[in-house]
């Protein structure tokens, strides 16, 4: 893993979330339902397709996750977005809501539940992955939490101890190249996730190196920020299964707000596309087996 994951820190995120789950119990549920359909709404009127999407999507509370998570399920061959209650109801403002369910939509987006497991890495360059690809949908994204007084050093990789700390999100502004003279050059933004991908792993490579580790499968903490929300991608869904759940939720929301493919934003256009191409390439590879 990129971040070190010593027993203090398990203990630490333990003890957090037990405190959050005790928050939990007095939520009441106007406090559940009013936090979520307001930051629905305001999102519906902002951009109304993309509002229409999350609409469609199925939305749940859980106190198994720090933060916010989107996933597939298995049985149900659909698309689930998992949001710990006290932390979307009482740590996050009404901006940062919006910011936290724009988030994981674009994920759903950019595919990468989908994208990213197919490409088989070890664990250790996974991280680096999904790392990547919120530094990419991040620097689009307004008012997304930003950690609290209480945090470590953003490159530390220690979980914050304030177990009301809302996380601080991945941000491109904050890395930069640095020669032997001290001078820093910034990452640029517009870059996609695989790009960012490389500069990271370069990154580990000559931390690495400068620790004369050498090895290629250290933690490479040095210097790396700890992802914001869940990444539980485990690859576990059919790809078809999940492309399939993915196109009926961008249908559903074309067909409530009326829009042809004409209609679409660039990206979900991009989105529509990619699916088609990607069946094309499993169907044809499918062909070739058979």
């Amino acid at each position: 893993a990129i971040m070190s994951s010593t027993k203090d820190d398990a203990k630490l995120i333990k003890e957090k979330m037990k405190k959050l789950a005790e928050l939990a119990k007095t939520l009441t549920p106007h406090d559940l339902r009013s936090s979520l359909e307001s930051s629905l709404y305001q999102i519906y009127k902002k951009r109304p397709f993309l509002g229409s999407i999350l609409q469609s999507l199925s939305i749940m509370y859980s106190t198994q996750i720090p933060t916010a998570c989107v996933s597939f399920d298995t049985s149900g061959k659909k698309w689930l977005m998992q949001i710990n209650p006290v932390f979307f109801c009482k740590i996050l403002d009404d901006k940062q809501r919006i910011a936290v369910l724009f988030h994981e939509l674009d994920h759903l987006v950019n595919k990468h539940p989908i994208r990213l497991p197919m490409k088989h890495l070890p664990p250790h360059l996974r991280r680096v992955l999904n790392i990547a690809a919120d530094m990419h949908i991040n620097q689009y994204i307004q008012n997304l939490p930003d950690g609290c007084d209480q945090c470590p050093p953003l490159m530390s990789g220690e979980p914050c101890p304030n177990y009301k700390c809302p996380g601080r999100c991945i941000d491109v502004k904050h890395y930069y190249d640095e020669d032997k003279n001290g001078n820093k050059t910034y990452w640029p933004k517009g870059l996609s996730t695989d790009d960012y991908y490389l500069r990271l792993v370069q990154r580990i490579q000559d931390n690495e190196d400068n620790d004369g580790e050498g090895s290629g499968q250290g933690d490479g903490s040095k210097g790396m920020q700890s992802e914001f929300d869940n990444h539980d991608w485990d690859g576990a869904g059919d790809e078809k299964e999940m492309m399939d759940a993915t196109e009926d939720l961008v249908r559903r929301a074309m067909q409530k707000e009326e829009l042809s493919y004409s209609d679409l934003p660039g990206s979900v256009k991009d989105l529509l596309d990619d699916i088609e191409a990607r069946r094309a390439e499993l169907d044809y590879s499918r062909l070739i087996m058979s």
